[in-house]
């Protein structure tokens, strides 16, 4: 019996450690079987395959480091159960004295430099770590590699010989060579080569969770602190660049609250601020009503004001009513148990804020696709005893566009002044209720905008011109501010509901 129990004890640990950890691709690992010749090898995964008949998964990798039996560079193939992720190992090895070294390291390298305004360049990583740690407090790799960020590009010529002078301080600051070695391959992967191509530079860190997250506050930081025009363009389209692979959504690691507070950042901020100013000057001695709490489905029309004529039209009302309902569910606090009138709110309105925020996402992917162009673009798709009927329908929805979207574009600016006037007047107002209505008035702004860019090319008498990759519904800004609000009305949930 004894036998028996050692035996299936065996069984269940090696069927348990096949399953703990599963990578992606582009994850870091390390290989931990103290049985393989390749132990210590680490890289980043490149594919994940299912073996034959049920024998569990394997994982090829690109090695990172040399070995006595691997080299740099080399392909390896490995059962998962012999893989770890690379940074949860290197994490429980740090101390408190590496940060302090680290952080004296990071200073030594900028002594005596400056930035634009002539304040000391080391407030700048240092800066930099803060909103890292803000928005990863776990990845002490991401923070270290965060102060030390710049080093290898500033430092050389200037407080240190070379790059390998720099990189043996930091090894010296470390006492783990594993964690050393991973902070440093994080801060050579920041190094931008001077005159090479900045949006392949970040698109090419997707995949480098560690990585990328320090670029993105890097971004912050230098989009927080009076950035110059040509840098808020260049990180603009760097974003955009990055939405492009991503869907729209936040890349895989990156935090929703970092990715909206990046792409905020990217707008022109400082004219909603004049503007919410001359709002509330307008109304001196008179007050500015809550948009929400002042009006019906928060001031907005239904169905966004667009008709029926096309499909495609049809696929702005129902993302427009949504957007809309949403906007009236947070107006509705009667009738349902809570701490405050916004615990009301979400205890009442939970379920079918979740369903609308459904629709709208169930719109931008079904929607997105080229038919819904050539609709209207193409009338020899109908058969031709109809297509002068179609060609009615047609023009139509291209006059509905054009009257509706600009009037939809300028209720939900409005609406976004006066939410951001309320929220700064009253500070007991939720943040994660405040969130969402933003994100919803930005949708219906942007759905309004960015249908009236899909037509710009329309031909009245042609009655054809539209271009397919206009399609609002493809565009980026719009399907991740959709993603966005999904992730904010989870929160407000979080926040706000029954525990």
């Amino acid at each position: 019996m004894s036998l028996l129990r050692r035996y299936i004890r065996k069984l269940l640990k090696e069927e348990f450690q096949s399953h703990t950890f599963e990578p992606n691709i582009g994850d870091s690992i390390i290989n931990t079987n103290i049985n393989c010749k390749h132990k210590g090898s680490r890289g980043v995964v490149l594919t994940v395959r299912k073996l034959p008949e049920d024998a569990g998964k394997v994982a090829s990798y690109r090695c990172s480091n040399d070995g006595p039996n691997w080299s740099k560079g080399d392909i390896l193939e490995k059962t998962l159960d012999q893989l770890s992720p690379l940074g949860k190992m290197i994490e429980s090895k740090f101390s408190a004295e590496d940060f302090k070294d680290v952080y004296n390291t990071a200073r030594m390298a900028h002594v005596g430099q400056t930035r634009r305004d002539g304040s000391e360049y080391f407030s700048h990583p240092s800066e930099v770590r803060n909103i890292t740690r803000n928005f990863y407090p776990g990845d002490k790799v991401a923070q270290l590699a965060a102060l030390l960020h710049d080093s290898l590009e500033d430092a050389p010529g200037s407080t240190v010989e070379s790059p390998k002078e720099m990189e043996d301080f930091i090894r010296g600051s470390i006492q783990n060579n594993s964690q050393a070695d991973e902070v440093i391959r994080v801060v050579r992967a920041l190094t931008h080569e001077k005159g090479g191509d900045y949006l392949s530079y970040v698109v090419g860190l997707i995949n480098d969770v560690p990585t990328l997250r320090v670029k993105l506050s890097d971004m912050v930081h230098n989009l927080s602190d009076n950035p110059s025009p040509k840098q808020r363009t260049k990180y603009k389209s760097a974003l955009e660049a990055i939405s492009n692979q991503t869907q729209g959504r936040p890349p895989r690691g990156i935090s929703g609250e970092h990715w909206d507070q990046l792409l905020s950042l990217t707008e022109h901020s400082s004219l909603l601020k004049k503007y919410v100013a001359t709002l509330l000057k307008e109304a001196e001695g008179e007050g500015v009503s809550c948009p929400i709490r002042g009006a019906w489905y928060g001031g907005m029309p239904a169905g966004g004001g667009f008709a029926a004529y096309k499909e495609y039209t049809v696929a702005a009302q129902r993302y427009g009513e949504a957007a809309h309902c949403i906007l009236g569910s947070l107006g509705r606090r009667v009738g349902a148990q809570g701490n405050t009138e916004w615990h009301s709110m979400v205890r009442g309105e939970k379920e079918h804020l979740l369903e609308e925020i459904g629709i709208m996402k169930q719109t931008i992917e079904e929607y997105s696709r080229d038919l819904y162009i050539d609709q209207i673009n193409d009338l020899t798709i109908y058969k031709e005893d109809r297509r002068e009927e179609i060609a009615e329908y047609n023009q139509g929805a291209i006059d509905n566009i054009r009257k509706m979207a600009p009037k939809l574009e300028e209720k939900a600016r409005n609406n976004i002044g006066r939410l951001d006037a309320i929220k700064n007047a009253e500070p007991e107002f939720p943040d994660s209720v405040f969130k969402v209505a933003l994100y919803t008035y930005q949708c219906l702004g942007m759905l309004g905008m960015f249908m009236l860019e899909s037509i710009e090319g329309w031909d009245d008498e042609r009655a054809t011109g539209l271009v397919p990759a206009k399609n609002a519904f493809k565009n980026q800004k719009l399907r991740s501010r959709t993603f966005l609000l999904d992730q904010a009305i989870d929160e407000m949930i979080n926040d706000l509901g029954p525990a």
